[in-house]
């Protein structure tokens, strides 16, 4: 059994918050973290980043690989994803008695969730077996509840859950879908609280939230599916073995929601921002940029430029929040583009982004 100190962070504002429990000049409790257990005040949720520093430590310093249990078995992504520079950087926290827990306040829910008269499946009021609530649309799966539809989750970190569409079909099912182009009657270009906090309807075009996709994304390993659908009926998609939003921030709107992503598949080409080289971790870390917020490498701003929001780098071979050009147009990238299948003078007709759980082969 050990010690060690913890300054309490909120979602709402960077930098350390004092809870009102705490009197105005403590900045730190004193928390006991024994083998087996997680370190948690009342009320609050351990957040996924603290584990990684715990498990990279773990892994980093010799007296730690003699205690398998103290890294909770919450080696999110793996030990590949991380640079001997991140693990320096994160065993000097811990050496330094520094442990992050965010404040358990989930950001606001707008995503507006009332369904169009559509030949869709009824909204579920979902709870599983034993009374546990669904974490995302795998656990629904599992549970046997397998139609398409609108359900309610209540991922670990974001405990008053809301209302997701839910792909039970494609591919063996059980996808949270966050993503969704069809007919063009939603407006994509739109700045930073909108992509943050969700918006359109989950039957139809909708984009679910960065903070949402964040609070799914850092619970378990996730793996991503692009479904795209052309104007002539014709079809693709890409699949990536590791997908998440804010893993590795402590504040992820302050960072920018960077994304991380890797192992491509698929039949439409690999036109999600690439990893960097070796020996980067896999994961490439672009923050996301709207037409207010610019968080990309480019002396523009490329939403603006290219009249949508994305992880763009400088600037983009996808762009999947574009306008809705209906096929060939004139413009250059500014579509609804998957550069790699259909260049970049071509909006599609279709995209669909959901994630799932990385299942165990074994």
């Amino acid at each position: 059994m050990f010690q060690f100190q913890l300054p309490f962070y909120s979602r709402r504002a960077p930098g350390p918050t004092h809870l009102g429990v705490l009197g105005a000049s403590d900045r730190h409790r004193v928390c006991t973290l024994p083998s087996r257990s997680r370190c948690r005040h009342p009320n609050e949720y351990l957040h996924p980043h603290v584990l990684w520093k715990q498990a990279a430590v773990s892994i980093a310093l010799p007296a730690w690989q003699e205690q398998p249990d103290a890294v909770l078995g919450m080696l999110v992504l793996g030990w590949r994803l991380l640079s001997s520079s991140e693990v320096s950087r994160l065993a000097f926290l811990f050496a330094s008695s520094q442990c992050i827990i965010p404040a358990a306040e989930g950001p606001p829910q707008a995503v507006e969730t009332s369904s169009r008269t559509l030949p869709a499946p009824r909204r579920k009021e979902n709870e599983m077996r034993g009374g546990s609530r669904p974490r995302d649309c795998f656990d629904i799966y599992a549970s046997g509840q397998q139609e398409d539809g609108i359900y309610s989750i209540f991922p670990t970190h974001y405990p008053s859950g809301f209302q997701v569409y839910c792909d039970m079909t494609t591919d063996g099912g059980g996808w949270t879908v966050f993503q969704r182009r069809e007919d063009g009657s939603v407006n994509f270009f739109r700045g930073w609280e909108a992509y943050r906090d969700g918006f359109g309807k989950l039957t139809g075009e909708h984009w679910l939230g960065l903070a949402r996709i964040h609070a799914l994304t850092t619970q378990a390993s996730y793996e991503l599916r692009v479904d795209l659908e052309d104007f002539d009926n014709g079809t693709a998609f890409a699949h990536y073995g590791t997908f998440a939003v804010g893993l590795f921030s402590v504040d992820p709107e302050e960072d920018g929601y960077p994304v991380t992503i890797a192992a491509y598949s698929g039949t439409a080409g690999h036109a999600l921002p690439r990893p960097l080289p070796h020996p980067e971790p896999v994961h490439n870390g672009m923050k996301f940029t709207t037409k207010d917020l610019d968080n990309d490498h480019s002396e523009n701003n490329c939403a603006a430029f290219y009249h949508g929001a994305w992880w763009y780098r400088n600037c983009h071979t996808s762009n999947l929040n574009g306008q809705y050009l209906k096929g060939h147009h004139s413009s250059y990238a500014d579509g609804i583009e998957w550069s790699s299948w259909t260049g970049w003078q071509y909006s599609l007709k279709f995209t669909e982004m959901k994630i799932r759980p990385v299942r165990d082969e074994n």
